[in-house]
């Protein structure tokens, strides 16, 4: 085994890398990992190897499980095995290579480019893949084997701070001379706003003096002379600068050929984060007292490249609300800047549709199922806290019971949503800095956690002391944003800004009122009434908006607002037969229930009481027995001490026993008109 006192093979493994992103992406699947397995840090069975070039490995068993790998040419690569008759699960299968452990192995490891990173968070293939692991570790096809296990990767998983100080190791020395340059464009001769806004890569000419002192990984600001004058973008410098004839393809953003060479010392950039929607103007520069001094930005001219020291870079970023860090291991942030519109949903972070059954509460929630950007659970009297954030359960695994903390599905949605701002972790993204965490957050498409039947449960037991963190302003990425340590784990947690929280509840189960203030003064309630005119009249004459509106305007009148009978109960009727169906099956039990069996008021509902004038055969309620004294001595043989007017009812019977065409349509028209 490694010394553990050693971290320089894995520091250099992520320096290889150069990709930050990729590395904690990586290292937020390896915790997973290590949550899943359940296997001790230097067990037998696991290695974890930085051994190779521009590779990172989890091996279980000898099987590699987890590998993230940067090839001399292409795109960096994550590899996560799962079985091979789980792959007829993975729809998105064309976006990604699968490649066999052997030739005639039962496990394939499902290749994903980073272009297509998104993918490592799907929820069908995590699935496959958490599947998949538990059986590697127990499984005894190969023998023991002979990698090296590293338990720095192991710590660096578990370990949010020693994780934060091998990047910056990594960045410090892979550039232990970075310099910091200005780029100057005049306006007159490039059209610099039109290259922005068309590539990410460009080459920029380097004065003679400086083509021995820029270095790749060097950082540099694209400055813009002029009228205009103005911080356009921050980026780094590719390769070492060579003489160069101006690509051909750069033509359609030069103005004056005259002015410009062919020939020239050039270096490939990369622009990083390009500022049109919010350049850094040269009067907020000039306002500064450790920029307003540099003639660069007082007049650049003859000034091709002006270098600047790492403060005044960082001085820089702070005016384009950027973080003053000056190596992306610290702060990844996205090479393509930010918008100027929030991507996130015009609606509120919590909210609950709440009605009667059948008003397509749950329906409502099929919107937000499409592609891979929602959970959907169902809330029920025994859920839990531990189920629904974190907590300990048990787990049999080779025959032998451990306990574990394993997170909630509430959890894995905040992780889902901080991953779609491209961080790998809760901790990547509490580790950043407010300004980037702000605007990585309020950017990224939403994640939305649907509750069916939220009320079933007790809320406030399920969401605990996590109730807080569920306001707009306490979330991450908000203005007045608050963290919490998790009980069990001992994590540090936050709700991030584009997770959306949609519930349903049904007020037949219990009323709005009686939910716990907290809890109702955090989500906005959202009423989904019955809505009559998405039905329509049947071919026998049956006006199924106006019947409905009748029988809920008796429901309301002999019960309450709260319990209605909803559309849907009636929306996929569309003959005769349907319809008797609808009020044998769901129609007359739901008002037997709302009721408690009181027949008098289910007949008033219907309009089989008496008064109404129905001829018996287009009742669906009949009068079974009315007991007189006579009846009452006979079935008892005397008189009860208590007497009542007793009278029993029954369904039609021809109802009951599908004899339907023995019910009239009348029995439904003269419900709602007499």
């Amino acid at each position: 085994m490694r010394n553990q006192t050693q971290p320089q093979p894995l520091i250099d493994r992520i320096r290889d890398v150069g990709h930050p992103e990729a590395v904690r992406r990586f290292f937020g699947l390896l915790k997973e990992l290590i949550d899943i397995v359940n296997l001790p840090n230097g067990d037998a069975r696991l290695a974890f190897t930085s051994d190779k070039d521009r590779t990172l490995t989890a091996s279980i068993n000898h099987f590699t499980a987890l590998r993230l790998f940067r090839p001399h040419a292409g795109e960096i690569e994550y590899g996560l095995t799962v079985k091979r008759d789980c792959l007829d699960r993975l729809s998105f299968l064309d976006e990604v290579n699968l490649v066999p452990l052997t030739e005639k192995s039962d496990y394939v490891s499902v290749i994903i480019g980073q272009s297509n990173a998104h993918l490592t968070a799907n929820s069908a293939l995590h699935r496959c893949w958490a599947d998949c692991l538990p059986e590697l570790a127990l499984t005894s096809k190969r023998g023991p084997h002979l990698l090296r296990h590293d338990p720095l990767l192991y710590q660096a998983a578990e370990n949010d701070g020693l994780r934060e100080d091998l990047f910056k190791q990594a960045a410090q020395q892979q550039y232990p001379h970075r310099r910091y340059w200005v780029m100057h464009t005049n306006p007159d001769i490039y059209d610099i706003g039109l290259e922005l806004e068309t590539v990410v890569y460009s080459e920029f000419r380097v004065a003679a003096g400086n083509k021995d002192r820029m270095k790749p990984g060097d950082q540099f600001i694209l400055w813009r002379s002029g009228n205009e004058a103005a911080v356009l973008a921050f980026g780094e410098v590719m390769d070492k600068p060579t003489m160069r004839v101006r690509p051909a393809e750069e033509d359609r953003f030069v103005k004056d050929f005259d002015r410009i060479k062919r020939e020239r010392w050039a270096v490939t950039v990369q622009y990083q984060h390009k500022l049109l929607e919010n350049p850094v103007w040269r009067a907020a520069i000039l306002q500064n007292p450790d920029l307003s001094e540099l003639r660069v930005f007082q007049n650049p001219q003859g000034i091709t490249n002006a270098e600047l020291t790492a403060e005044q870079y960082g001085t820089l970023r702070l005016l384009a609300n950027l973080s003053s860090y000056t190596d992306e291991y610290i702060a990844e942030e996205p090479a393509s800047g930010y918008s100027a519109q929030p991507a996130l949903p015009n609606q509120p972070h919590n909210l609950i549709l709440f009605g009667p059954p059948g008003t397509g509460k749950t329906f409502a929630l099929q919107p937000y199922l499409t592609g891979d950007q929602a959970t959907l659970i169902t809330f029920h009297p025994s859920y839990s806290y531990e189920e629904f954030v974190e907590g300990i359960r048990p787990e049999v695994m080779g025959g032998q019971i451990s306990y574990r903390v394993r997170k909630g599905v509430f959890y894995k949605a905040c992780l889902s949503a901080i991953q779609r701002a491209g961080y790998a972790t809760l901790a990547d993204c509490l580790n950043d800095t407010p300004d980037v965490r702000a605007h990585k957050l309020r950017q990224a498409p939403a994640y939305f956690l649907l509750i069916d039947e939220v009320n079933r449960a007790n809320v406030s037991s399920v969401f605990g002391e996590l109730i807080t963190l569920l306001e707009t302003d306490k979330r991450l990425g908000s203005d007045h944003e608050l963290w919490t340590t998790l009980p069990y784990s001992q994590e540090r947690f936050g709700v991030p800004l584009n997770l959306y929280v949609v519930g349903t509840m049904n007020t037949t189960d219990r009323s709005i009122a009686l939910l716990d203030l907290a809890l109702r003064r955090r989500f906005a309630f959202r009423e989904m009434r019955p809505d009559p005119s998405v039905l329509t009249v049947l071919d026998n004459g049956v006006d199924l908006s106006q019947l409905l509106r009748t029988l809920n305007e008796r429901v309301e009148y002999l019960l309450d607002h709260d319990h209605q009978l909803g559309h849907a109960y009636l929306t996929g009727v569309q003959t005769h037969n349907e319809l008797c169906g609808a009020f044998r099956d769901r129609i007359i039990p739901l008002l037997q229930e709302y009721f408690f069996n009181d027949w008098t008021k289910i007949s008033l509902v219907l309009g089989d009481n008496p008064a109404w004038g129905k001829t018996p055969e287009q009742r669906l309620i009949w009068t079974k027995k009315r007991y007189t004294n006579a009846l009452t001595t006979g079935l008892f043989g005397e008189l009860p001490d208590v007497v009542d007017d007793v009278i029993t009812y029954e369904i039609n019977p021809h109802l009951t026993a599908g004899e339907l065409d023995q019910i009239p349509a009348e029995a439904f028209v003269r419900m709602y008109q007499k």
